[in-house]
């Protein structure tokens, strides 16, 4: 599910260099701007057939505490390039002359572009798919950052957008007695602040016997009133477009009183607290403090997911492994597709027909010769696509019995 795999707005768009193709000609780049990976971007990449030449695809690393600086950028964006030429090559006895110019081609326009277009503000990771042959250029962003990778092949490579994991629109109510910070993550992005709140707690002097009891009794109730008003702004973002999950930054004395404020819509999305210096945390300390419970979260619903899958297996209604996997992917008839983490799985596809079978043959459908494939995580996940059935990849799958 990649409904929130990239919030960010693109980038502003500025005019593409041209680069020289393989043929010596002059290839203008497309005038194309990033734009944020949706589901339906995805479903058109996963449409693209096999045709003349290769796809190149392209993914760079944006991390901004590794690739900040311009020179650290180059460097990984060469990388992805040579690793994609590399690939190229150990095809081109299968190319014409032609579709080898255009490959060249095609990888100098694409890493052009990434130096001279890339805006990557806010943005965890770019990918770029372009064939010219086929007449394909396409750029997005991404809030996650991906493994650097770079690929020549017959389609574009998808499965690291698959692998990306679901993350949920979060927030952090950052808060002490003075201040208070709502910080939202959209799909897994960097928290951003979107509102600030000061308390109106007036400077009081201490006292002592009744008149210090009084002063108190105000602190407190201006301590309250500031509560009440951050736990209202933060229902109002919520309402304005929903959030899944809540980390409270404060301190335990302050605790109590933060959830009993908080509207009953948001109390069960309350992960938990971390503490919050208001002198020296911000965003990225409190996006590195709420991991583990955002982690605890997706063991959670990773939990239920195999639990389900457990009961439809009982009822025949589930299939585990690679025959009975497949099978379920031919016959159309995949609600959802769970694979772990790094899955490897070897086996023949149909060049005719696309039927995936876990050894080679001849297909059982229109009778031709099936071509071996090294790892078919590709093409089943291709397969989901199709029937538009969700795909998961999953971290924390339990060991079976006996491991």
């Amino acid at each position: 599910d990649l409904s929130h795999a990239a919030m960010r707005p693109p980038a502003p768009h500025r005019r593409p260099t041209g680069a020289r193709s393989g043929s010596g000609q002059v290839a203008e780049t497309p005038r194309v701007a990033w734009r944020p990976m949706t589901p339906s971007a995805l479903r058109h990449l996963g449409s693209i057939s096999d045709g003349p030449g290769l796809v190149v695809s392209l993914y760079v690393n944006l991390d901004p505490t590794r690739f900040a600086l311009p020179a650290a950028r180059e460097t990984e964006v060469q990388a992805v390039v040579d690793a994609a030429r590399a690939e190229g090559r150990e095809v081109s006895e299968r190319l014409d002359h032609d579709a080898r110019q255009a490959l060249d081609g095609d990888l100098e326009r694409a890493r052009g572009y990434l130096l001279t277009e890339l805006a990557p503000d806010g943005a965890g990771a770019a990918t770029v798919f372009v064939s010219a042959l086929r007449g394909l250029f396409k750029a997005f962003t991404l809030d996650q950052a991906v493994p650097a990778q770079g690929r020549a092949g017959k389609r574009p490579y998808l499965r690291p957008l698959f692998e990306l994991v679901h993350r949920p629109d979060f927030t952090v109510l950052a808060i002490d007695r003075r201040d208070a910070h709502v910080l939202v993550s959209r799909g897994g992005g960097p928290l951003h602040q979107v509102a600030k709140i000061e308390s109106p707690i007036r400077g009081h002097r201490e006292r002592s016997g009744a008149r210090q009891a009084r002063v108190q009794g105000a602190v407190d109730h201006d301590t309250d009133q500031h509560v009440k008003k951050a736990a209202t702004r933060l229902y109002q973002i919520h309402r304005a477009r929903p959030l899944e999950a809540l980390v409270l930054a404060c301190g335990e004395e302050i605790r109590p009183l933060v959830e009993r404020r908080l509207h009953a819509d948001l109390q069960p999305l309350l992960l938990g607290r971390v503490p919050w210096d208001p002198e020296q945390d911000d965003p990225v300390r409190l996006t590195r403090a709420a991991q583990p419970l955002l982690r605890e979260r997706e063991r959670r619903q990773e939990e239920a997911v195999l639990d389900r899958l457990q009961l439809e297996v009982g009822r025949s209604a589930g299939a585990i492994g690679a025959d009975a996997v497949l099978d379920a992917l031919n016959r159309k008839a995949v609600e959802t597709l769970l694979l772990e983490t790094g899955v490897e799985l070897a086996g023949a596809v149909c060049p005719a027909c696309g039927w995936l079978a876990a050894t080679q043959g001849e297909c059982p459908v229109c009778g031709k010769v099936m071509e071996k494939e090294q790892d078919m995580v590709e093409d089943m996940l291709r397969q989901a696509l199709e029937q538009s059935a969700d795909v998961r990849f999953l971290r924390f799958v339990p060991p079976h019995p006996g491991e």
